[in-house]
């Protein structure tokens, strides 16, 4: 049986959602930002990448996908989970929850709070990193890491044969 791509994030979401590990909580205060912990929990970690074709698909045997869960600042209990996933490969979704629509922002005048329109104002947010290997996530032996796995020893992988055009037509 092969794992459509599409049903990843519902599988991750289902898993973070239901049993965010509690060694994942971040138990102090992000340097820099206003203290957040009275307002929601924020967990990060990663997400193993399983798959009985996973070694024929891709050539690794493990990969791993950094997350961020932030609970509701509303009723964490009752509310709905979104999930931020960035588009195209090495494309952050730290991005998104630093620089967008995210509690923690990062502006040209420092950082800050976002108070008046994070999204997690009103939802649970899980923030993926994928594809493998995207930003900081690390891999298997052997695989690149940063910001991208575009190249690995020296070769173009065919996953970064994409555009915006592909991508919409997709």
């Amino acid at each position: 049986m092969k794992l459509s791509p599409s049903a990843l994030p519902l599988l991750l979401l289902i898993n973070t959602a239901t049993a965010a590990p509690v060694a994942d909580l971040v138990t102090s205060a992000l340097p820099g930002f206003p203290d957040h912990r009275d307002k929601f929990d924020v967990y990060s970690g990663f997400l193993n990448v399983t798959s009985p074709t996973l070694k024929e698909e891709t050539g690794y045997d493990q990969l791993m996908i950094h997350y961020q869960f932030d609970t509701s600042m509303n009723d964490p209990t009752s509310d709905p989970v979104s999930i931020w996933h960035t588009g195209g490969p090495g494309g952050s979704s730290m991005y998104g929850l630093y620089g967008e629509l995210g509690y923690f922002q990062i502006s040209s005048s420092g950082l800050l709070a976002n108070d008046d329109y994070s999204f997690n104002k009103v939802s649970n947010m899980l923030y993926l990193e994928s594809p493998a290997g995207s930003f900081l996530t690390p891999t298997a032996e052997g695989m690149s890491s940063g910001f991208s796995y575009c190249m690995i020893d020296g070769k173009r992988q065919d996953v970064c044969n994409w555009n915006d055009m592909s991508q919409a037509a997709a």
